[in-house]
């Protein structure tokens, strides 16, 4: 039987030549497989012996990669590893779950930066110390994880170069807080392999690290330095045409000779089984990313239990699948099928393991014949490792043995010989026939969306007394009187990816059925009260002298009052930034008011009209601040500076001087405020900053900002009003 092949090599992604993988034979013949082979080989060794591999064997502290097969991305913001009622770290929680969801893992990048950066002018770096209890409470959240044999690895951006420049090499900032966090290395998002200056810089400071690019796509000489990679290798959907591709084989692994250690990645695909299969016939990891940028693509009940199983087998004989002989797409069966194998032998202890994957959606083998190449003593041993079978001993090696197996449809198989069925191989059969006594055709696949629920404001806010019962004190704040009326209430969620999961993408309004990024509600608003401005400076330190509240924890609470109990000289007008949510819905709430939601915001901006600004549907520089998009930001204009910017309620500067809070809206893992107005600076460099347009974006677009706690979610780019219903 034929299958698909490949013209070239390798193929190209952005203009880049993708050298992770080695396309497999084009069929399963013994003879198309040696021909196959011993290319493929000449071409393994050719380039491993150009190379400076002795990082793979020589530096104890970055051993432990070539055995992370399981690793996931995780946000800071993740619900599960933080808990913002209680401000407590909880790690335990979140290895509990995806230890009982699919088997647990062995590494984890944590990532604190990207959507929010961009925001205001902190850098990846600043972010990361603003965590909750600062990088010192990271390297209590990184012990903990050690603790429980999980490895740690901080992010890296390297497009972050618009923020705030402090004057110092990337590579030594991001050393210093792996050093300081005991971390264990970084993930280089964006590159195509990282350069020896970031090995070097740790080395120097006596911290050897593991450095894992987001690809390494074009240059195999990063293998050097680069103990880990991410491959983008599968289309991350259920595909007949994927059936008909033989699983790719990892070229950075067999030039390592097997000790590189990639982890498939596919961020957006609902069901895993292509990364999953590829992952495990090539004795290498799998990146089990479900919080992305904040959007849940939680892995199914299968893929779990898939996950759970694979890496089992894949712990259980590390040593043999990171750094044995091996042999992809090893001949097994005659049949006409489409089951795959790899084999992986440690000659001088006469042991080889086959890893079977059945790339058939549809069809499972219950009587599949294996044979499988016998050398050593006389008395090999065979098992069934996957479904924790024995076989009757040989007794004598004859070259050949012929095994019959089943592997259930887009399912797995391992085979291993070994010279002895001691204590600890017979420990683990048993194991994996329990783990294995249903078949995966019995789990759950279905994936389904996390509903959202928009959070209580009084929830969100430190409980002190409220001195006005009824009627705002006008000589408080500035209040207007907005006329409610029906409202064809239409909002576009403005970020950069999800559009790949449009039904978890964005926020859930509380109509909707699930989260996404377009809204579009027929309304009828009743007539409420709202600041005519931002809350200033001036407001919030009455509002301080008043009340006598503090936050729980100040680190960057209204930062740019530089420590003092008042604003600098000038602020007083200008819109009060550098508070989190909660200390503005504390303050809306010390009025006996409220944040706005999202529509009643827009409803300030636009009325029953479909105006794109305040003032009508032509973007004016004029009614706006001037925008800039300099390494530093520069301070907001006060909110009453552009009177021609008003809304139709009377309503000022609600567009282009800083974002401002609404609501917040809060799934299982994560929670997100939805900003409005857009903001004066951004910085330059890069997309993947808070994305909003260069100089003035329409009312009826709106921004997410991901909640963790008061310390990090502080922006000097957000500030707030209030409102309250009559």
């Amino acid at each position: 039987m034929l299958w698909i092949g490949f013209i070239s090599l390798f193929y190209h992604i952005d203009g880049r030549e993708n050298l992770q993988y080695y396309p497999g034979p084009s069929d399963k013949s013994p003879e198309a497989f040696q021909n196959w082979f011993n290319e493929f080989s000449s071409l393994r060794d050719e380039i491993s012996e150009s190379l400076d591999l002795s990082i793979y064997s020589d530096v104890s502290e970055v051993q432990w990669a070539r055995q992370s097969f399981i690793q996931p991305q995780v946000m800071i913001h993740e619900r599960y590893l933080y808990d913002r009622e209680s401000g407590q770290w909880t790690v335990g929680k979140y290895l509990d779950d995806v230890r009982s969801r699919y088997g647990g893992i062995d590494s984890i990048l944590l990532w604190a930066s990207y959507p929010n950066i961009g925001t205001d002018v902190r850098n990846q770096f600043d972010m990361l110390e603003d965590v909750p209890g600062g990088l010192e409470a990271l390297r209590n959240v990184v012990e903990e994880f050690h603790t429980e044999g999980v490895k740690v690895l901080l992010p890296y951006n390297p497009w972050d170069q618009g923020t705030r420049n402090v004057g110092v090499p990337d590579y030594d900032i991001l050393v210093d807080q792996i050093i300081q966090t005991n971390a264990d290395g970084f993930n280089g998002d964006t590159l195509d392999g990282v350069n020896q200056t970031f090995w070097e810089a740790g080395v120097n400071q006596g911290h050897p690290i593991v450095i894992e690019p987001e690809v390494l796509f074009s240059n195999f000489s990063y293998l050097s330095y680069n103990t880990m990679s991410w491959g983008y290798w599968t289309p991350g959907a259920r595909s007949q045409e994927r059936n008909n591709i033989p699983p790719l084989v990892s070229m950075y692994k067999a030039v390592t000779k097997g000790k590189h250690m990639t982890h498939l990645t596919e961020r957006w695909a609902q069901h895993h089984e292509d990364g999953i299969q590829q992952s495990f016939f090539n004795g290498a990891g799998f990146e089990s990313w479900e919080n992305v940028w904040g959007i849940w693509n939680g892995i199914t009940e299968r893929d779990g239990e898939a996950i759970r199983r694979t890496s089992n087998i894949l712990r259980h004989f590390g040593n043999l699948v990171q750094g044995g002989e091996w042999i992809p797409h090893v001949v097994v069966t005659a049949e006409d099928n489409l089951v795959f194998a790899s084999q992986f032998i440690d000659r001088d202890q006469g042991t080889s393991l086959w890893l079977l994957v059945n790339r058939d959606e549809e069809n499972g083998i219950e009587n599949l014949e294996v044979n499988l190449e016998c050398f050593g003593p006389l008395s090999p041993q065979y098992f069934d490792v996957y479904h924790g079978i024995h076989f009757e001993t040989l007794e004598e090696c004859s070259g050949q043995r012929s095994l019959n197996i089943s592997i259930e449809a887009n399912g797995y198989g391992a085979m291993l010989m070994s010279q002895s069925a001691d204590d600890e191989i017979m420990s683990f059969l048993k194991e994996m026939s329990e783990m294995t006594s249903q078949p995966l055709s019995s789990f759950n696949d279905e994936w389904t969306p996390l509903p959202q629920v928009m959070e209580n404001p009084v929830s969100q806010v430190d409980k002190i007394p409220i001195p006005h019962k009824g009627d705002i004190r006008k000589s408080d704040l500035e209040i207007i009187n907005v006329d409610g009326g029906l409202y064809n209430f239409f909002t576009i969620g403005n970020f950069i990816e999800g559009d790949r999961l449009p039904n978890s993408a964005g926020a859930q309004f509380p109509w909707e059925t699930h989260a996404q990024r377009t809204h579009q509600h027929i309304m009828d608003i009743k007539p409420f009260l709202a600041t005519k401005y931002p809350i200033t400076n001036e407001d919030y330190k009455q509002f301080l002298d008043a009340s006598g509240w503090r936050p729980f924890d100040e680190h960057n609470f209204l930062r740019h009052w530089n420590g003092s109990s008042s604003y600098p000289d000038g602020h007083g007008r200008k819109p009060v930034t550098w508070v989190s949510v909660k200390d503005a819905a504390t303050f809306c709430h010390f009025y006996n008011m409220t944040l706005p939601t999202p529509w009643e915001w827009q409803y300030l901006a636009q009325g029953q009209t479909d105006f794109s600004y305040p003032w009508g549907n032509e973007p004016n520089p004029e009614n706006v601040p001037e925008f800039s998009s300099g390494r530093e930001m520069p301070d907001p204009d006060d909110v009453d500076a552009h009177p021609n910017g008003v809304s139709w309620c009377g309503a000022e500067d609600l567009v282009g001087n800083v974002y401002q809070w609404t609501r917040v809206f809060t799934d299982e893992h994560t929670s997100r405020a939805v900003i409005r107005g857009g903001s004066k600076w951004r910085p330059e460099g890069s997309h993947w900053y808070q994305p909003r347009p260069d100089l003035l974006g329409p009312v009826w677009e709106h921004n997410t900002y991901l909640i963790m706690d008061d310390s990090l979610d502080r922006s000097g780019g957000i500030g707030f009003r209030c409102v309250k219903y009559q």
